[in-house]
């Protein structure tokens, strides 16, 4: 079953095609820093549109499907 807080991402991640680090921190609710922390490590795996501060939600899905499971 999925819960408010799971539907929450997936309705941010279906309707943005970038994240920025304000809506990694809602979706982790944590603080800036650690939101860039995320970034970089979402980076690593996957960096299409190399923007700096930003990652795509296919970089995002690509790093999920990777180290989240």
């Amino acid at each position: 079953m999925i819960n408010s807080e799971t539907f929450d991402k997936i309705e941010l991640l279906k309707k943005q095609q970038f994240l920025s680090a304000a809506d990694i921190q809602k979706m982790f609710d944590c603080g800036r820093g650690k939101a860039y922390q995320i970034i970089r490590g979402i980076k690593s795996v996957s960096d299409i549109a190399h923007l700096s501060g930003k990652v795509t939600v296919s970089d995002y899905l690509a790093w999920y499907n990777q180290y989240q499971k």
